[in-house]
């Protein structure tokens, strides 16, 4: 890994772990973050900008002057990005032990995708309230799973077709997730 990889990931780990607990609070300030590299996502060229959010939003990009009383984070020499979005992994149960989702935090990811390849949590919604209750460091999203929906309905017994009306059950089961 070179050495302003290295420093990016750090910095947008650090960005985004101390930038989730303040920008939940209603009465803090902005934030900016100036002099840092930003890689913005969009396949533009890397460029030197100052990035100020407010609240949960950024509001402006540019060669920006501080406020009064605005927090300043100087990211000069480092390289500022956006989270990043992990759309399959096996996080669902590391997050009992783990609310802060240090892993995922330290790699720049921001929102985890649990379900994607056939098992998810079920019920789904007790499942992403059990999440908002736990406060997790990340954004949740899960999948419908499909070998979690036939296993509510078929149990294991997994040879054999679906009957039209376990199809039908499937899909309600499905929609309800949803």
């Amino acid at each position: 890994m070179n050495k302003l990889c290295g420093f990016a990931i750090t910095f947008c780990c650090w960005l985004a772990a101390t930038t989730i607990v303040s920008l939940g609070q209603s009465d803090a300030g902005s934030l900016l973050i100036r002099g840092g590299r930003l890689v913005d996502g969009t396949g533009s060229p890397a460029r030197i900008a100052d990035i100020r959010v407010a609240g949960e939003r950024i509001v402006a990009i540019g060669r920006l002057t501080p406020k009064k009383g605005e927090r300043i984070i100087d990211a000069q020499g480092l390289v500022v990005a956006p989270g990043f979005i992990d759309i399959h992994n096996h996080s669902e149960r590391g997050f009992a032990d783990d609310p802060g989702a240090r892993s995922q935090i330290l790699q720049g990811i921001t929102t985890i995708a649990v379900g994607p390849d056939g098992g998810s949590p079920w019920p789904i919604g007790e499942y992403l309230d059990w999440g908002r209750q736990q406060r997790l460091a990340t954004n949740l999203l899960a999948f419908v799973g499909h070998a979690t929906v036939r296993r509510q309905v078929m149990g294991d017994d997994f040879k054999r077709p679906a009957t039209p009306a376990e199809v039908t059950r499937m899909a309600e089961l499905v929609e309800q997730a949803m």
